[in-house]
């Protein structure tokens, strides 16, 4: 069996926010209105995964200081100039909607067939990670 690469912790978490989008933009486009609770509780995960990649390139440990909230671990990225980026404005927006719900995990323990949306235009919010996503890759990625 060939040897895996050695990701750094930076990217292993860039890794995990890209499959998290991944899986939002399939079952947007498959059927937004049933799966709309698990797209939002996926964008809320991949943000809090940019974020502490970010993060954690910058050597700025950020599980036992922010765990999932997201508007600290905004607050901490922002002051670092780490999301330096086109969409940042409708990133920020996006954390202040999302970061209560994310923080008291309402979208993870939801009960049988209720439906919860954070974001109302998801499209634009999947649109605005993926451009994340390239500002992202670009400060923590190594290897091709």
């Amino acid at each position: 069996m060939p040897k895996m690469p050695d990701y750094t912790e930076a990217e292993t978490l860039y890794g995990t926010a890209r499959e998290l989008v991944a899986a939002a933009s399939v079952l947007f486009l498959q059927d937004a209105t049933r799966f709309v609770s698990t797209i939002n509780l996926l964008m809320g995960y991949a943000s809090e995964m940019f974020m502490k990649s970010a993060l954690a390139e910058a050597e700025v440990s950020a599980n036992d200081r922010h765990g999932h909230n997201l508007l600290t671990l905004f607050q901490t990225a922002e002051s670092l100039r780490l999301l330096e980026f086109t969409g940042k404005a409708n990133f920020a927006r996006m954390v202040e909607i999302m970061a209560p719900a994310h923080k008291q995990n309402s979208l993870r323990y939801m009960r049988p067939g209720s439906v919860i949306s954070i974001i109302d235009s998801i499209g634009p919010a999947i649109f605005t990670l993926n451009e994340l996503d390239a500002h992202v890759r670009a400060q923590v990625v190594r290897t091709p």
